[in-house]
């Protein structure tokens, strides 16, 4: 479990998906890059990003999701830790 805090509600379930689909685990990192007019990345252009590569092998995956999310910020610095975990499952 990642990201447990102190008095938080958790919930289990399960999720049934297809073969060959994709899983992505990221840090807040990843979405949050703001471009010059202080807009978020976010989610749904992390979405949208993923989708057009969804193809790919997972590692050409994790390395487009922070190519477009540096991008987006116009700056190769970061100001928080970029993680991105690709998964196919088989």
């Amino acid at each position: 479990m990642l990201g447990v805090m102190e008095d938080y509600h958790y919930e289990e379930g399960i999720v049934h998906v297809p073969p060959d689909s994709v899983v992505i685990g990221y840090s807040d990192g990843l979405v949050e890059p703001e471009n010059a007019y202080g807009e978020e990345f976010g989610v749904s252009r992390l979405e949208a990003a993923a989708q057009r590569v969804r193809h790919a092998r997972p590692r050409h995956i994790a390395e487009s999701l922070m190519t477009a999310a540096e991008e987006w910020s116009g700056s190769p610095e970061q100001a928080d830790d970029m993680t991105v975990i690709v998964a196919r499952l088989g």
